[in-house]
């Protein structure tokens, strides 16, 4: 079962293979989108039915801060060993919780590694 952008992706991966039925292949591909936007405006129209509508839009809204929060967290760059060593603990402790869903964690320990290079080669300077 796939849903979203895999069936664009799916699509692509048949029509590149050699001596394929290309009208059967657009005909499914079509009626696969048209199943998965009927099973999106199903789950909607759940959310209306059961009264749940505003909890998930709260809940989308939450994640959307949490991943620009994230976002942030990644660009910032520490001024301090103990503050780049505190963020590295953080995001330790979050991929250790939380590995496979988040992509701000490679990008903060980029962040705090070449902070903490430079940290180093400005205290070898003065």
């Amino acid at each position: 079962m796939i849903g979203g952008s895999e069936i664009d992706r799916t699509r692509d991966a048949f029509l590149g293979q050699p001596a394929v039925d290309r009208e059967r292949i657009e005909r499914e591909y079509l009626d696969a989108k048209a199943r998965y936007a009927a099973t999106e405006y199903e789950g909607i129209a759940w959310d209306h039915r059961t009264g749940l509508a505003q909890l998930r839009k709260q809940v989308e809204l939450a994640l959307r801060a949490e991943n620009r929060a994230a976002t942030q967290l990644a660009r910032t760059k520490p001024t301090t060993p103990a503050g780049g060593g505190a963020l590295v603990d953080y995001i330790r402790s979050d991929i250790k919780d939380d590995l496979c869903s988040r992509n701000w964690p490679t990008a903060a320990l980029k962040t705090v590694a070449t902070s903490l290079t430079q940290m180093k080669k400005e205290a070898a300077c003065t």
